[in-house]
């Protein structure tokens, strides 16, 4: 997942970066009619891809907890900047109203879960702040999954006009799913017993009151 982030992140970078006459056809009028705002969205958006996923490295998490801050106040800090400028886009996407309320919904979530994330962490709730940035940033993620799902998809023969208005919602939508299925099977490891069925110790498996 990291080296498709960094990959992908690094590819967008280039192409919105980049000569606007290798844009998108569909998209490059609009874009270049509002570069600041995209490339903002943009770039705000490539770093919280690629932030993203090293927050996840327990290594990084108990060793280096200065620099854990450091990137998840940065990772935070761009999805602020990416999903407000990301509501903006949405408003303008193409595709109709279906695709823009998926995006502007999409933005939206993003925001909240990261909002979520910061306020569980500044609470020392970290088991709940865990769980919010899986949803944060399989939200974040879902911009590969809206490329893949574009690219392959046109490249198959499937017209953009009458797939665009779906990909605005699978994109997101199939990446928050994934996400949760994670923290289902999280909660699903802690719920089972041990199989030696043997109490763990300092439990008082058979309720015997005992006197200290």
């Amino acid at each position: 997942m990291t080296l498709m982030a960094v990959w992908m992140g690094l590819g967008a970078l280039g192409y919105i970066t980049g000569d606007p006459a290798h844009l998108d056809p569909v998209f490059r009028p609009k874009y270049n009619r509002h570069l600041t705002l995209v490339l903002s969205h943009g770039i705000s958006s490539i770093l919280a891809l690629t932030a993203g996923p090293w927050q996840f490295w327990k290594r990084l998490r108990t060793r280096r907890r200065g620099l854990h801050r450091v990137l998840g106040y940065l990772y935070l800090s761009a999805i602020a900047v990416g999903a407000s400028t990301g509501w903006v886009m949405g408003l303008m996407a193409e595709g109709g109203v279906l695709a823009r309320v998926g995006f502007c919904l999409a933005d939206g979530l993003w925001l909240f879960t990261d909002w979520s994330a910061l306020q569980s962490a500044r609470q020392h709730d970290f088991l709940a702040h865990r769980r919010w940035m899986i949803r944060s940033y399989a939200l974040t993620f879902g911009a590969v999954w809206l490329r893949l799902f574009l690219y392959g998809l046109r490249w198959l023969g499937y017209d953009f006009n009458a797939i665009y208005p779906y990909i605005s919602w699978l994109s997101w939508s199939t990446s928050l799913g994934l996400g949760e299925f994670i923290l289902e099977g999280e909660n699903h490891e802690k719920e089972v017993p041990p199989r030696s069925g043997l109490a763990p110790p300092g439990s008082n498996p058979i309720g015997l009151h005992t006197v200290g």
